[in-house]
């Protein structure tokens, strides 16, 4: 029966808890997730593509459940902008591949400033939310006090993308401050 069903249909059958419908739509939209990953992840940069494989069922379930069919678009032109999206982050995380070690953090903010111990610690629970891009954004903006534009070049990112990256940095903190236990004093 689900078979015939068409995407929004079959949308509708998953959000009320249809398990098969989710893996009716997976069945028929895995080669659109295959068609736009091959397409974004050209040349070079094929060597991410085993990352985003694995990462085709969430996308399609992610699609599924946030999908609205009441805003005219049709659920696999949804789903390949999903991918799309995601197959942005996996090339730019991957791209942005420096690592900042804790150690290395500690070092840069003991010779910049004289923190006290206490704001230190404070400050590597701080670290700690973030991922390694956009901690290394944070370390150059705040600590060394770069520029948007010398972040840029010295991350291989253009400066709209880092500042995007800073910007989604701050909404994370924001909201996973607390569970940092970060005290003020």
């Amino acid at each position: 029966k689900l078979d015939t069903l068409t995407d929004p249909e079959l949308v509708d059958e998953f959000k009320l808890g249809n398990e098969l419908a989710l893996n009716e739509l997976i069945r028929r939209h895995t080669s659109i997730c295959q068609f736009v990953m091959r397409n974004i992840m050209i040349g070079n940069l094929s060597h991410y593509i085993p990352e985003i494989i694995n990462d085709f069922n969430y996308l399609i379930y992610k699609a599924a459940s946030s999908f609205d069919k009441s805003k005219g678009f049709q659920f696999s032109t949804y789903l390949g902008s999903i991918v799309r999206f995601h197959c942005y982050r996996v090339r730019d995380k991957m791209k942005f591949n420096v690592k900042i070690e804790d150690e290395e953090l500690k070092k840069s903010i003991d010779n910049n400033y004289s923190y006290t111990p206490k704001v230190k610690e404070n400050i590597n629970k701080i670290f700690k939310l973030l991922d390694e891009p956009t901690k290394q954004i944070f370390e150059l903006r705040y600590i060394k006090q770069y520029t948007w534009k010398q972040i840029g070049k010295n991350t291989g990112l253009s400066r709209e993308w880092a500042r995007q990256l800073h910007k989604t940095g701050l909404k994370n903190l924001q909201k996973n401050f607390r569970r940092a236990n970060v005290g003020m004093a």
